[in-house]
């Protein structure tokens, strides 16, 4: 097994079982874990190897078979283990905003605004979702708006935090209800165009730039709309391929449909520009859950996606205990790398390698440039 191969084989097994940490690693940890975010994202961020960046939850079940993760008190290092191996491993704070629980002015709690994971801070325009995807636990939450000016002061906190200070913004979170598209174009505008030295990406599903029209035109017109505000670049997550596994885990991606997805994706390239793999923190992308449906459907997908120029970000199922899916088998680890490799030299034939964006916002999806 080449180094590379060898680097995502533990990735895989920590991203999809989690890790569990024995009491010395609990002991010296300032801060347990992540909570009330993502399935992929609600964990600690772990780094191995100096580069490879894993969102790795802790594992308590009783028939958890993964790496542990440990403390060594005389060099003062934690490190995965399993019956053969150690690898040390780096982990990276919660913000200091999130650890002190810091409200802004209004008296809202930061964390339910912004979050930052590795490098990038997520801003939230919405908290909750109208969608019902059952692979997520967004949509559990009870839907509101977030004030703009509370966003802005809870996005210059972070990006002033003493122990995790990011370097770029995500702005995504929750699919708003067509009455507020008006202020979710209004967040997106606002933040490239004030703090035009931070790139900006937003993350969004197929949707136009008015409510009520769900013409190919006003869809277009939301890409240029993005672009134009200052955007860097966008991600419009098909998730899944196969349409009878869609319609059962994520009702409204499946009523878009796979062709609106690639039509508006294809749309985004071409107003995009991106140059390619050169440039690949301006790439389009689209995330691909990976485990609920065949393997010849997710690779079906990335090879469609790569047509178009497109950079598929292939994330693997999390059975969380807080979705609808909790009790859902997570990934066979085997047969998935199998599929990535795969999936890899089908995106290669156009061009398109399966990198990551950004080395440490790849924490939860996997990636070959792990060398």
């Amino acid at each position: 097994m080449s180094e590379e191969r060898f680097k995502l084989h533990v990735k895989i097994q920590a991203l999809v079982h989690g890790v569990r940490p024995t009491r010395r690693a609990l002991k010296n940890l300032t801060e347990k874990q992540s909570k009330d975010d993502y399935p992929t994202t609600t964990g600690r961020i772990l780094v191995l190897f100096e580069n490879v960046y894993i969102n790795a939850r802790f594992n308590y079940s009783k028939f958890f078979q993964g790496y542990g993760l440990d403390y060594d008190d005389h060099d003062d290092i934690f490190f995965l283990f399993d019956e053969e191996n150690e690898y040390e491993a780096t982990i990276l704070p919660l913000a200091d905003y999130v650890r002190r629980l810091r409200k802004t002015q209004a008296n809202h709690l930061m964390k339910d605004l912004v979050v930052t994971h590795a490098d990038r801070v997520r801003i939230m325009p919405l908290y909750g979702c109208s969608y019902t995807c059952r692979f997520c636990n967004q949509h559990g939450k009870l839907y509101r708006k977030n004030d703009i000016n509370e966003l802005d002061e809870a996005f210059r906190t972070a990006m002033l935090d003493r122990l995790l200070p990011p370097t770029h913004a995500l702005i995504s979170g929750g699919t708003p209800y067509e009455d507020d598209f008006d202020f979710l174009n209004d967040v997106f505008a606002y933040f490239p165009q004030k703090y035009p030295d931070i790139r900006f990406d937003v993350m969004t599903v197929p949707r136009g730039l008015k409510a009520r029209d769900s013409s190919r035109q006003n869809r277009f017109d939301f890409i240029r709309f993005l672009h134009d505000s200052g955007v860097n670049t966008v991600s419009i997550n098909m998730e899944l391929w196969d349409a009878l596994v869609s319609r059962n885990y994520c009702p409204q991606k499946y009523e878009l449909g796979t062709k609106t997805y690639l039509d508006i994706l294809e749309k985004a390239v071409e107003i995009f520009k991106p140059v390619g793999i050169s440039e690949k923190e301006k790439m389009i992308r689209s995330v691909i859950i990976a485990g609920l449906e065949d393997y010849q459907y997710t690779i079906e997908a990335v090879k469609r996606l790569a047509q178009i120029g497109v950079l598929s970000e292939i994330s693997p199922f999390i059975p969380h205990a807080s979705i609808n899916l909790a009790h859902y088998p997570a990934p066979n680890t085997v047969a998935l790398e199998t599929m990535f490799w795969e999936a890899n030299e089908v995106s290669l034939e156009y061009g398109i390698p399966l990198i990551s964006f950004c080395e440490k916002c790849s924490h939860n999806i996997i990636n070959c440039d792990v060398n």
